[in-house]
């Protein structure tokens, strides 16, 4: 990607003391891997009124140092460094921070298209009864290959809808940018959900304003098997039903609710081998037979004795 260089003063013009119109919040834990990509697709934005609010939440990585390296050079990108707690206590310190009209998402592992913020800028001036705006998706696999497009709904009906099923897919957290007022007045990301604080902050911006999905990939999200979600699953899996009984109480209608076929779905969970067996199919349909290839041994070492790990490998070999 190439980076468009921000200026090192504030990017607010002539008053650096101005609130810009986007604060963008972005909680790293152990990101050295991604993190100045994920910063430099920010720098790299054609709409540039914005501060980004980095939050280091407790890093035992060299990702605190990178920050550091970004904030003494630009005025606009801002560290704040905290003991571990998680990604809940991370953005609502970064909210607490934040100066900005409207509150964007970023994560530490993954990047952006450079119109991004402009183009969700522009929809939320032109809809003032939205809340809440993401965008289609790109995935990846960790090395950043196309693994696969996420296009969620786009209007708040289907969304709504698909939230109440327990999907949070229909929104994509990092995607968002928000309202300031709306996520203030919600109370930002609620204590005690994490893993499952995207759905539970989706359901409460719900009933506060419409939400929308641009119909666009300005995002890209790179999967992998570090990830948070993955290595807790089960106990996600508990906390989302949680949330979404409260949900069905706030709105009066409990009695709709019933846990035994919300998200079937989710169990049981997707194994290491399972994901490095279709990043590799992935790799094998993008013609990239080196890659298609590592991520075939990398299923072979976590299921060797595997019947399906070994077709990949013989389709990865064949390629």
């Amino acid at each position: 990607m190439s980076t468009r260089i921000h200026s090192t003063a504030a990017p607010q013009g002539d008053n650096p003391d101005a609130a810009p119109r986007v604060s963008v919040l972005m909680p790293v834990y152990n990101a050295e891997a991604y993190l100045a990509e994920a910063i430099d697709c920010i720098l790299a934005q054609t709409f540039d009124d914005w501060e980004l609010i980095c939050v280091d939440d407790g890093s035992t990585d060299a990702s605190l140092t990178i920050l550091r390296s970004y904030a003494s050079r630009f005025a606009c990108v801002r560290v704040i460094t905290r003991p571990n707690t998680g990604i809940v206590g991370a953005l609502n310190d970064a909210l607490a921070a934040a100066r900005g009209e409207y509150i964007a998402r970023m994560d530490a592992d993954d990047w952006c298209a450079e119109d991004r913020f402009e183009r969700q800028v522009s929809y939320l001036d032109a809809h003032p009864g939205c809340a809440a705006l993401g965008t289609w998706v790109q995935r990846t696999d960790p090395l950043g290959s196309p693994a696969g497009l996420q296009e969620p709904p786009t209007d708040h009906t289907a969304i709504d809808r698909g939230l109440l099923a327990g999907d949070a897919s229909v929104l994509v957290h990092a995607t968002l940018m928000m309202r300031g007022d709306a996520l203030r007045t919600i109370g930002g990301w609620r204590l005690g959900t994490d893993w499952v604080e995207d759905l539970d902050l989706f359901l409460r911006l719900t009933e506060h304003g419409n939400v929308a999905n641009l119909p666009a990939h300005l995002y890209t999200y790179r999967r992998h098997v570090q990830s948070v979600c993955f290595r807790n699953y089960e106990l996600m899996c508990r906390r989302l039903k949680e949330v979404l009984r409260e949900a069905y109480d706030r709105r009066g209608i409990l009695d709709q609710y019933n846990d035994t076929v919300i998200r079937t779905d989710l169990a049981p969970r997707q194994s290491a081998a399972e994901h490095y067996r279709n990043w590799a199919c992935y790799a094998i349909h993008a013609g990239n037979k080196p890659l298609a290839r590592k991520h075939a041994a990398d299923a072979l070492r976590h299921a060797p004795l595997s019947p399906r790990t070994w077709k990949v490998v013989y389709w990865a070999l064949a390629a």
